[in-house]
Parts: structure tokens; C-alpha cells; sequence
């Protein structure tokens, strides 16, 4: 039988191929990751999770794109207050004094309090306005809790 002889590719591939101890040994490849991770696949309940939390993100902005007028807001409240307060109607265009800040409970609520009262007694506003007002000056749980009392 007769032998063929190295092709030129062969002979370059055998030449370049390392040898130990008289046998060829095979070149290690280069992985395609540097940092040897695999990519791990999400679980399904934080996958879940993630979209109870974008629909909940969702829910929010769209309940703050609706343009809130003083009136909706202090019709939340109305319940709260004396006939009197809540027949006061309140001008289209009040505004809260800009030097008051929103209150979320986390400062002593008596600041807040004591700041609301004088810098709307400073603006010449009706107790019955002060009242029906102050309910716009809460946010979060301190809303929550504030629409929660009883008359």
C-alpha cells in the first residue's frame, strides 16, 4: 500500500502542533468569555416580580399625569369638616404660599402645623379655607392617615 504524503496544510498543522513525550498534543482554544460566567437564566419569580413592580411604577404615573385641581383634592377631605367648612367656596385661584413645604410625616408635625396656620393667616385666608387647604399639604401615608379620620 502506498502512503500519501502530507498535504501542505497538514504538514504546517503538524509542525506547529505541540508534542509531548513523542505524542501530538492538541492546542487549547481560547474561550469566547474572559471572565469564564454564563449567562443565568432569571428566575420566574423575579421575573414576575419585576412586572408587579413596572405595573405598579405605571399605576403612579398615570394617577400624577391627571391634571389635580384644589377642588378634587379638598373634596377627598370634605367629610372631615363642619357644614360650615365644607359649604366655603374655595377661589379658582388660590395657591398654597410657596414657603410651605409638603409635609409626609417624617419632621414634627407640629412645625408643620404651626407654619401652615401663620402663613396662611398672613395671606388674609378664612379659617373655613385654612381648613378645607390643609389637607393639601400632606403626601403619602400622611394623606392616607389624614383621610382616614373620622369626623
Amino acid at each position: 500500500m502506498r502512503q500519501r504524503s502530507p498535504t501542505s496544510s497538514e504538514s504546517q498543522s503538524s509542525s506547529k502542533t505541540p508534542k509531548i513525550e513523542g505524542r501530538e498534543v492538541g492546542r487549547r482554544r481560547r474561550s469566547p468569555r474572559c471572565d469564564n460566567q454564563v449567562p443565568r437564566r432569571r428566575d420566574i419569580s423575579t421575573t414576575q416580580k419585576i412586572r408587579d413592580l413596572d405595573a405598579c411604577i405605571d399605576a403612579i404615573n398615570m394617577g400624577t399625569s391627571v391634571p389635580v385641581t384644589m377642588d378634587a383634592l379638598i373634596k377627598q377631605t370634605d367629610h372631615l369638616f363642619t357644614e360650615r367648612v365644607m359649604r366655603t367656596q374655595v377661589s379658582s385661584r388660590f395657591k398654597l404660599p410657596t414657603q410651605l413645604g409638603v409635609y409626609e410625616g417624617k419632621t414634627y408635625p407640629m412645625d408643620h402645623l404651626d407654619s401652615y396656620k401663620s402663613l396662611m393667616a398672613l395671606k388674609g385666608y378664612s379659617d373655613e379655607v385654612i381648613c378645607k387647604a390643609f389637607s393639601t399639604t400632606f403626601k403619602g401615608s400622611t394623606r392616607s392617615w389624614f383621610k382616614e379620620l373620622t369626623p
